[in-house]
C-alpha cells in the first residue's frame, strides 16, 4: 500500500471517531472532506456591522406598496431612497474647504475603490416620520406640535454629503437573511416660511 493511501485511511478514521457538534447558534456540516462551522445567520444578523461611510449621490421620494409616503398638508414627501456611494477619509479635519459654486473638492472624503458604487440607502431616522402625529418630534429634530405648519416642508440628507451607515441583514420571521439593506443617519432638514 503506498504512503498516500495511507495517509487517506488515517484522515478517514479520525473523521470516524471525532464529532463535532454545534447547537442552535453554531452550525456544524461534517462530511468525507472535512468539516464546515458557521455561526447561525439569526446570531451573525446580531453582531453589530462596522460603520462605514457613504457620499449620497442621488435622492428620490420613498414609497411603499400603497405609493408615495406623503404628509397631510401639501403631499410633500417624508421620507426619500437615497442612492450611495461608499468613501473613505483621506484627509485630517475636513481638508480644504472650498464653498465655491464651481468647486470640485470632495473635502477629506475619496471614493473607496472595491466598494459600493450606485447603492440603494435609507435613512433610519426617517421611518417614522410624518407631519402630522401624537409623536411630534420628527426626523428634522423638530418638536412641532400635531401639525406640521403647512408652509414647511421636510427635506431629504444633503446631496453630496457624507454619513454614516451600514449594510444590515434583513431576516425573516425564521431568522433566515432574505436581503440586505445599507442603512444611514442624518437629520433631515426643514425649509419654508414663518406663517
Amino acid at each position: 500500500m503506498a504512503l498516500g493511501q495511507y495517509l487517506e485511511r488515517l484522515r478517514m478514521a479520525v473523521n470516524r471517531s471525532v464529532e463535532i457538534r454545534g447547537d442552535q447558534d453554531i452550525l456544524v456540516q461534517q462530511s468525507d472532506g472535512g468539516v464546515n462551522i458557521s455561526l447561525n445567520p439569526r446570531v451573525a444578523n446580531v453582531i453589530p456591522a462596522s460603520v462605514r461611510w457613504f457620499r449620497v449621490t442621488a435622492v428620490a421620494a420613498y414609497s411603499d406598496v400603497n405609493g408615495p409616503v406623503n404628509d397631510g398638508n401639501n403631499d410633500d414627501p417624508v421620507m426619500w431612497v437615497y442612492t450611495v456611494t461608499e468613501v473613505f477619509k483621506r484627509f485630517l479635519a475636513h481638508a480644504v474647504a472650498d464653498f465655491t459654486p464651481t468647486s470640485t473638492t470632495t473635502g477629506p472624503w475619496r471614493t473607496l475603490t472595491g466598494g459600493i458604487v450606485d447603492g440603494t440607502a435609507y435613512n433610519v431616522f426617517e421611518t417614522f416620520n410624518t407631519k402630522k402625529t401624537d409623536e411630534p418630534q420628527q426626523a428634522t429634530g423638530v418638536i412641532h406640535g400635531n401639525d406640521f405648519p403647512s408652509t414647511f416642508d421636510m427635506t431629504p440628507l444633503k446631496l453630496d454629503a457624507v454619513y454614516p451607515g451600514v449594510v444590515q441583514n434583513v431576516l425573516d420571521d425564521a431568522g433566515v437573511v432574505f436581503n440586505t439593506e445599507i442603512l444611514i443617519w442624518g437629520p433631515c432638514g426643514t425649509d419654508g416660511t414663518c406663517s
